[in-house]
């Protein structure tokens, strides 16, 4: 108990100089709690060069978030969470590319004469683009930017100074809105695009 209580007031003193812009606090830091993160990336990603990768990724977070850190709060927990986050950002972006992969096939595959027009994938996606620029403003850049560019809805959520719920919400409708018009306008064989970005 007590050397837990060393270890987070040695944290704190260290996040306040890394707030500051310190290299050797953020560089004590990293030796402090990398191993333990990388072991929880291999468990959650069962990769070690994605976990390395990942790994980065959190310490890159953490230096862009550093002048805004929480020193109240567990550094390792934030870690983890973060860890965590950007795992399942991993297995999301993973299953959409398969998603994808499996869309061109189907497309480039089919025998329907209907279809011809959209064996080009590239033109495949130029539709699905088209689609989503048909969404209202803020949610069209909400989707782009989840589904798109990767983001988490807690991110776009304080992008925005919206709720994550509302983000939620606004996800909702703009997959459900991407399913009814490709379907009636493009047909259902462009349904596994906008499939694509439901992850």
């Amino acid at each position: 108990m007590h050397d837990k209580k060393v270890m987070e007031t040695q944290d704190e003193f260290l996040l306040d100089a890394l707030s500051q812009g310190s290299h050797s606090a953020f560089e004590q830091l990293y030796d402090r709690y990398s191993r333990r993160i990388y072991a929880n990336l291999i468990r959650l990603v069962r990769s070690e060069a994605i976990a390395e990768e990942l790994l980065q990724d959190v310490f890159m977070k953490v230096w862009e978030l550093r002048a805004t850190l929480n020193t109240g709060q567990s550094f390792q927990s934030f870690l983890f969470q973060i860890s965590g986050n950007l795992a399942i950002d991993f297995y999301r972006k993973s299953a959409r590319r398969q998603t994808m992969e499996a869309a061109k096939k189907l497309i480039e595959e089919s025998a329907y004469d209907h279809i011809e027009k959209y064996i080009n994938f590239k033109e495949a996606e130029i539709l699905l683009d088209r689609a989503i620029s048909a969404l209202p403003p803020q949610r069209q850049r909400i989707f782009r930017l989840c589904r798109i560019e990767g983001k988490s809805y807690e991110e776009v959520a304080e992008l925005f100074s919206l709720t994550r719920n509302t983000v939620k919400d606004h996800m909702t409708k703009a997959n459900r809105f991407l399913r009814e018009i490709l379907s009636q306008e493009y047909g259902p064989f462009l349904v596994l695009l906008a499939v694509a970005f439901s992850f």
